[in-house]
C-alpha cells in the first residue's frame, strides 16, 4: 500500500498530471474570460503542458510566466485569427442562398471562403503552440502556422477536432454538449492541448531530422 501511494509511483504521478491539467483548465477559462486574453491564455497553456510533456518545470508559474511574456504577440495573432473568422462568417453568409448574384460567381465565392475556413480551422491548432515555444515576429509565426496547418494534413485535422469539439458537438447535438458540461469544465481544453503539443512536437522533431 505504501509503494501504491508514493509519489513516484506511476498512479500517483498520473493522478498528480490530471490534478495539474484540472488547474491548468480553470485557470484557462478564468483567463480567457476578457476575450480579448484569449491568445495570451491559449499561449501560457501550451508552454505548461508543453513543460508537463518534457517532465519538467512547474505548470502554474510556467502558465503566467508565459501568459505574460507572450501577452502583446499572443493577442495580435488572436485578433489576426478573430478578424479572419469574422470575415470569413460574414463572406459565407452574405453568398449561401445568394439568389441575385450569378451562380457560377456565387459558386467560386463559396469554394474559396471554404478552403480560406479550412485553413483558419487548421492552422488555429498550430498559432499559439508555436507562439509558446518560439520567439518570432507575429507575421513570422502567422505564416509558420499556415504553413503547419497545410503540410501536416492529418496531425492538423486531428488537432483541430481536438480544439473545436465541444463546439461542434454544441451545433450537431447541445444535449451531449451540455451532458458533458463538466468534462469541457474540468479538463477538455488543458487535455487537447496537452495532445496537440504533444502532436506539434513529433512534427518539429520530423522536421529537425530532415533538417
Amino acid at each position: 500500500m505504501g509503494k501504491f501511494f508514493n509519489p513516484d509511483a506511476p498512479f500517483m504521478q498520473l493522478l498528480s498530471k490530471v490534478f495539474d491539467l484540472i488547474l491548468l483548465n480553470l485557470l484557462t477559462i478564468v483567463c480567457s474570460l476578457p476575450i480579448i486574453t484569449i491568445g495570451a491564455s491559449l499561449s501560457g497553456l501550451c508552454y505548461s503542458v508543453n513543460h508537463m510533456i518534457e517532465g519538467e518545470g512547474y505548470p502554474l508559474r510556467d502558465y503566467f510566466k508565459a501568459f505574460a511574456s507572450n501577452f502583446r504577440q499572443a493577442t495580435a495573432l488572436w485578433l489576426i485569427w478573430l478578424a479572419a473568422a469574422v470575415l470569413i462568417i460574414a463572406g459565407l453568409g452574405f453568398y449561401i442562398g445568394q439568389d441575385g448574384l450569378n451562380t457560377l460567381l456565387v459558386a467560386f465565392a463559396l469554394l474559396v471562403l471554404g478552403a480560406a475556413a479550412l485553413i483558419w480551422l487548421l492552422s488555429f491548432s498550430w498559432v499559439f503552440i508555436l507562439q509558446s515555444r518560439f520567439d518570432n515576429p507575429v507575421k513570422v509565426t502567422a505564416r509558420n502556422a499556415i504553413m503547419c496547418g497545410s503540410t501536416n494534413l492529418f496531425p492538423s485535422l486531428f488537432m483541430a477536432v481536438m480544439t473545436w469539439l465541444p463546439m461542434a458537438l454544441y451545433w450537431i447535438a447541445p444535449y451531449g454538449f451540455f451532458s458533458l458540461a463538466i468534462v469541457w469544465l474540468l479538463i477538455w481544453f488543458s487535455f487537447s492541448a496537452y495532445v496537440n503539443v504533444g502532436r506539434a512536437n513529433k512534427a518539429f522533431s520530423k522536421i529537425q531530422e530532415k533538417s
